[in-house]
């Protein structure tokens, strides 16, 4: 056999074998993550969420919870993904996942979660944080900054299934109000009844809950929230929106 016909058939196996390795590969990565698949892990603070999509480093992810808004965004580390899948007793869509997962790179996220080492003071006020409660406010007919302070809390521990959590305001103001009145495109506030007047607050406050392995600090900035009595009577206030947020996850030592 001519030395040219045996390069280009050596050349030629070395590429399939290439090819075959990288389609291998491939198809391990798409077993060990699913992008938009409802991830569990219990046993660590990630509590059912989606893979969005993966930078280098970092994960943007979506954190189910039974709020009005169906959860929130995030950006996680890539390591701390992997631990969690790692130890976490995670499952995936309800069955076991699987573990020590590699995410391939894509669109960077634009919401940052910071989970850097934390100063000692910053690690006392979560814990205090954690246990500051507002005080149960009378049901009055007009709100009061103690009965807001208290339905907002209770809205943030209701999405916590029994988990420890606290929260701090900065501010709270009364921003603006107006009745709930039906219009050609339907009531101005869906969720409360018509003729109820619509209480806008602004808000600068942080929230802290205790999971068994991290305290999730979540600063909010120019947060809104409408604030009306539902068909029962009782108090409610829904998020209107925020300027910004920043998550810190503290170490329970």
């Amino acid at each position: 056999m001519p030395l040219a016909q045996i390069i280009r058939s050596l050349i030629f196996r070395v590429f399939f074998v290439i090819v075959t390795l990288v389609l291998l590969v491939g198809a391990l990565f798409a077993q060990q993550i699913q992008f938009d698949a409802l991830y569990n892990c219990p046993d660590s603070s990630l509590y059912n969420f989606k893979v969005l999509d993966c930078t280098k480093d970092d994960c943007n992810v979506f954190f189910t919870n039974n709020s009005p808004e169906g959860g929130w965004k995030g950006e996680i580390s890539k390591s701390r993904i992997t631990a969690a899948l790692r130890t976490g007793g995670c499952t995936l869509n309800g069955a076991a996942a699987p573990r020590g997962t590699t995410m391939p790179p894509t669109t960077a996220p634009t919401v940052t979660t910071r989970t850097d080492t934390v100063a000692g003071d910053e690690l006392a006020e979560g814990a205090a944080c954690v246990a500051n409660v507002p005080a149960a406010a009378a049901n009055a007919r007009q709100p009061s900054p103690a009965l807001i302070k208290r339905v907002i809390y209770e809205r943030y521990r209701d999405m916590e299934s029994g988990r420890p959590v606290g929260i701090t305001f900065k501010t709270l103001a009364l921003s603006s109000s107006f009745v709930n009145r039906l219009t050609d495109g339907g009531l101005l506030h869906q969720s409360a009844p018509v003729n109820a007047t619509i209480y806008r607050y602004k808000t600068d406050f942080f929230t802290c809950v205790k999971y068994t392995d991290s305290i999730v600090r979540m600063e909010v900035k120019e947060g809104y929230f409408r604030c009306f009595r539902d068909k029962t009577g009782a108090w409610a206030c829904a998020d209107d929106g925020r300027r910004s947020w920043d998550q810190t996850h503290l170490p329970v030592k």
